[in-house]
């Protein structure tokens, strides 16, 4: 029970981390302008702030879609700012960064709400600044909810797949066929937890990884993913591919370019012109890495 619940964390991890994607792809813009004319008629049947009262319904039907159409491109534009912003946090941060960008969001909408008041003459019924902030935040907070579990549901599809096609399970796949009384050994098991957590977007060129509170920080040549795996299982999975540099850091040696002082430290310069720091433990063994990667060089 624990384990299958622990599988559902981390899928739900790599499913908040990812969903901001899929805000920029069509068929969301879709789903989203779907929820954004379900939610109209359903305020336009409701009449809240009192419009119920003074509006027919096309009269209210008139006034929400006048409301959401000018509000509808900032909810959406800072909906997928807000997951891209915090992918990198724990997923309870996430969630509450998903609820303060939803309020930050609500307080143009709710200028626009209040201009609309003017627009279709309806100065008797003056709601306060405050009841229309409420009735916004909460309109905004359905149709947002909706619209992350959307996205987080078709980022888990997507994650999924990359993990089904990721190489290296034919690898070890071969590796059982070649030797069917053998079990996989410890690191082999590490390297698949590994690589099958990595989604294929970010390849499988790997130039270093960090530690993150519970997780580590897998930075490849074309992005960076966190991943719940404790440093010491990710360099064992990654075997002598590169070296530990640091407690918290572990280089891949093929993206070893040098070394420079900072301020009396070492630190370790890699493609890209990243550089991560280097503990006086592992100085020797980076000596060493970085003069065979001159030597590749020459």
């Amino acid at each position: 029970m624990r384990q299958k619940t622990g599988e559902s964390a981390i899928s739900g991890i790599r499913c908040l981390r990812h969903a901001h994607r899929e805000f920029l792809e069509w068929w969301l813009i879709r789903v989203s302008l779907g929820i954004l004319a379900a939610s109209l008629l359903i305020f336009a049947v409701l009449g809240p702030l009192g419009i119920g009262e003074k509006l027919g319904f096309f009269q209210r039907l008139s006034f929400v879609a006048f409301c959401g159409v000018l509000c509808w491109p900032v909810c959406h534009a800072l909906s997928a700012f807000t997951l891209h912003v915090a992918r990198s946090l724990a997923p309870v941060q996430i969630l509450f960064a998903c609820i303060a960008g939803t309020l930050f969001a609500a307080l143009p909408c709710t200028a626009v709400v209040l201009m609309a008041f003017g627009l279709f003459q309806l100065e008797d019924i003056d709601p306060s600044m405050s009841e229309a902030y409420v009735n916004t935040v909460a309109a905004a907070l359905a149709c947002r909810g909706v619209l992350y579990y959307v996205a987080c549901q078709r980022a888990g599809v997507r994650l999924g797949a990359a993990t089904e096609s990721s190489p290296v399970a034919p690898q070890l796949a071969g590796a059982a066929a070649e030797t069917p009384a053998a079990r996989p050994g410890p690191a082999l098991g590490l390297r698949q937890a590994l690589f099958g957590r990595l989604p294929e977007m970010l390849g499988r060129d790997i130039v270093f990884v960090t530690v993150s509170g519970h997780y580590v920080n897998v930075v490849t040549t074309k992005g960076s993913c966190l991943i719940l795996m404790r440093l010491a299982d990710a360099v064992a999975a990654l075997g002598d591919t590169g070296i530990q540099v640091h407690r918290s850091y572990w280089v891949a040696n093929r993206h070893i370019v040098g070394v420079r002082r900072l301020d009396g430290r070492m630190m370790l310069r890699l493609t890209g012109g990243r550089e991560v720091p280097v503990s006086r433990t592992y100085r020797v063994a980076v000596d060493a890495a970085v003069s065979r990667a001159k030597d590749r060089r020459a």
